[in-house]
């Protein structure tokens, strides 16, 4: 079949406005991403591998896309860290307490960057900041299979210890050793545990009388018996302040008796002097005067 000039210039046409079509829809798609603004913030990972993590990934907050990892380099400042700069949407509300975690992608071996946490409470934080970096949940199974698995290396190790020839011997060894202890003191052992059965039993008769002493002292009227207490204790009190004052109200009476008996005692003191010096006074009843 002939195609004729009409029909080449028809399709010509066709084609051509396709192209620009396609064309101008790739301009207005690029042009609305290059008119796009966007905040930047940086992740900073400390001894952690970012394998999976490419340039143009995806970064997502409650696993909605606002922006993609623009540069993955290592720190300047330090080789063991490693520096993911990404761009968000521009006002998309980044607080200053959200992490930024590395989650896998599927079964593909892919990682983009989750933004996790995050409070109303919080202040914003502004672009160019630092994003604090966060431990996924593969990492805490990693790590916690790393854990696991050293127990488990640590608990054969044990198991071979155990299961070695020489340990077997010397446990039968110390099993043999046990039991002829046992033997050898099986009296010994017999009359301690008859001891301590007794002192059980001496302890169960000491329960019970501090039982029956508690329910004794409980059928006591502690209340009357402290104010019998406070009673007696104000009587005494009054008794020794009347003494005190009897005293010092005779104490002249009580001061002229004391030199009475004083003097009192001075005479029969001379007297016996005199009666030892010269006994022929009781028989004439005067002292002769010299």
């Amino acid at each position: 079949m002939r195609v004729s000039k009409a029909q080449k210039i028809r399709l010509g046409v066709f084609v051509f406005t396709g192209f620009m079509l396609i064309v101008i829809l790739i301009l207005i798609v690029a042009g609305n991403k290059l008119m796009e603004k966007r905040d930047i913030y940086y992740v900073e990972y400390s001894d952690a591998s970012v394998n999976g993590l490419s340039t143009g990934g995806a970064v997502k907050y409650h696993g909605i896309d606002i922006g993609r990892v623009d540069k993955i380099e290592i720190s300047p400042n330090d080789i063991t860290k490693v520096l993911v700069t990404v761009s968000v949407i521009a006002g998309t509300p980044i607080k200053e307490d959200v992490e930024a975690t590395l989650a896998p992608v599927g079964i593909t071996g892919l990682k983009s960057i989750e933004i996790t946490g995050g409070t109303n409470a919080a202040e914003l934080l502004p672009g160019g900041s630092k994003i604090d970096p966060g431990v996924s949940s593969f990492d805490n199974i990693t790590g916690r299979a790393v854990s696991i698995a050293e127990k488990l290396e640590i608990l054969i190790a044990n198991l071979n210890e155990i299961t070695n020839p020489q340990t077997q011997k010397e446990i039968a060894q110390i099993v043999s050793n046990t039991n002829q202890i046992i033997n050898e003191n099986q009296e010994s052992i017999s009359q301690t545990v008859s001891n301590l059965e007794q002192i059980t039993a001496n302890a169960n008769t000491l329960v019970m009388e501090l039982t029956n002493f508690s329910g004794k002292l409980k059928d006591v009227d502690v209340a009357t018996l402290l104010t019998n207490i406070n009673t007696t204790i104000e009587k005494s009190s009054i008794a020794m302040i009347n003494i005190d004052k009897m005293v010092v109200k005779n104490r002249s009476n009580i001061d002229e008796t004391i030199e009475s008996l004083r003097e009192a005692v001075e005479n029969l003191n001379e007297f016996s002097r005199q009666i030892n010096e010269n006994p022929s006074i009781l028989l004439r009843g005067s002292i002769s005067q010299e």
